[in-house]
């Protein structure tokens, strides 16, 4: 019987995999059992929903703490040397907007050699100093897996389980939880045997920024996309909007905020937005606010408007940060999505999703009433690696101002079919083809590992 362990990180890994073609894909295949290292969430529910006797097996034994100051220190170090403008963007808010120019001065010194092979290769030997928690090896240990699957290569728990597995010279497999994790968070401290990406941008960042081979990448799209080219996955126009407390009759505007940590004026945004559904500027609209699952937004003081309805979705275990999202979650976004008239975000995800809808989207570049300079302006999000190739699709406009808002808003009401081509191309350069296979192929990779490995536990 070969082993694959995978720790679940979040509630994210659980619906972007477990929930989707990946998991049914994956316990399919013969003589192999899956272990599921939870690191939050409710043990009894994944049992229930995922666990079958002899074959998918939940980890309970292991209890994830808080990092200690040892950890902390290495995982800064690697984070910090991600060679991206998007590390040089986190740099300036973490430290010199804060006014700590030495942390600064620092870490850009890190960033700047992040580049270069030879301290690429410093730092994994330094990684392989890090202790690795007594918990973690016993977990190992116990189940001494054939696969490692990494499914964000971020959490201190992923890196050790994966530099267990490498020295026990077993497959390690690592994939980018997202379309922006090569550019922001996952430092490829350690390189797995397998690579997965989303699409073709990934196999460019993870060969240019951190010299991985190009022949061990496998790009296989967007597994919780795989949905959305389903049928059945859009709620009938009547029931959602009854639902949302809201008038199909309407036209809607959906406010997605990504929490004011990104953008602390959209309650600025959306009050202004909110007056003019009340006058001639905006006629016959209403808003759907879709808080942030995990992030809080000053705009939910807003409830109460007429024309607003606030909804924060997903199932929640103690903090926001605890959340869960299941099928009728992922139905209710893609409803979401699909009946709303203009999307209005700022420099998240969302704006991708918009565009797999054909749904018209605007984002945010501009501070609410404030004059910000460039560094503290929510501008700066977009030149961040990942958004930059979707915004020169042209599908998703960048709103300047007020008067450029509410222009934009009007014309996408009035012509939906307006930057419908860049809208397509701005989908496919972050998910490829949306074929509902994506899933499937990332188990595919797994499977391609299983067949390699000749040993069994």
């Amino acid at each position: 019987m070969k082993t694959v362990l995978i720790p679940i990180h979040d509630g994210t890994v659980t619906k972007n995999l477990l929930r989707t073609d990946f998991f049914t894909t994956l316990k399919t295949a013969p003589d192999t059992q899956i272990v599921l290292l939870l690191a939050s969430g409710d043990v009894a529910s994944y049992e229930a929903e995922f666990a079958i006797v002899g074959k998918v097996i939940v980890e309970t034994a292991y209890v994830y703490n808080k990092a200690d100051k040892v950890e902390l220190i290495f995982s800064s170090f690697f984070k910090h040397s991600i060679p991206t403008m998007f590390m040089k963007i986190r740099q300036v808010d973490w430290y010199w907007n804060k006014g700590k120019y030495g942390l600064y001065f620092g870490s850009s010194l890190l960033r700047f050699l992040g580049q270069f092979r030879f301290w690429q290769q410093f730092l994994r030997i330094v990684n392989a100093l890090e202790p690795i928690d007594p918990k973690v090896k016993a977990v190992y240990e116990k189940w001494h897996p054939d696969i490692v699957f990494a499914p964000t290569m971020v959490s201190r728990v992923e890196v050790a389980l994966m530099r267990l597995a490498q020295k026990d010279k077993k497959v390690v497999i690592g994939m980018a939880k997202s379309f922006d994790n090569l550019t922001s968070k996952a430092y490829l401290r350690i390189h797995p045997d397998y690579l997965i990406v989303p699409n073709q941008t990934g196999v460019q960042e993870a060969v240019s920024l951190y010299h991985y081979p190009k022949e061990q990448i496998r790009v296989t799209g967007i597994p919780q996309y795989d949905v959305y080219a389903t049928a059945g996955c859009i709620e009938e126009r009547t029931a959602f909007f009854e639902k949302v407390n809201l008038n199909p009759n309407k036209k809607t505007i959906l406010y997605a905020p990504a929490g004011d940590w990104m953008n602390d004026t959209d309650h600025e945004v959306l009050a202004e937005i909110l007056k003019w559904t009340e006058d001639d500027r905006l006629p016959n609209a209403q808003v759907l606010l879709r808080l942030h699952p995990a992030y809080e937004s000053k705009t939910e003081s807003l409830a109460g408007h007429p024309n607003l309805y606030v909804e924060r979705p997903g199932k929640h275990f103690g903090t926001l940060k605890g959340y869960q999202f299941d099928a009728s979650d992922v139905k209710h976004l893609a409803s979401s999505l699909y009946h709303a008239d203009v999307v209005i975000n700022t420099g998240s995800t969302i704006m991708v999703e918009s565009c797999v809808f054909d749904t018209p989207v605007v984002t945010l570049g501009f501070d609410g009433y404030t004059k910000r300079g460039y560094w503290q302006s929510v501008m700066r999000y977009y030149a961040r690696e990942h958004l930059v190739p979707v915004i020169n699709t042209g599908g998703v406009p960048i709103a300047k101002s007020f008067e450029e808002l509410q222009n934009l808003i009007t014309t996408y009401i009035a012509n939906p079919e307006l930057h419908k081509e860049e809208r397509k191309k701005a989908a496919f350069v972050v998910c490829g083809e949306i074929d509902g296979k994506a899933g499937e192929r990332t188990a595919n990779v797994v499977l391609e590992a299983l067949g390699t490995i000749t040993t069994s536990n």
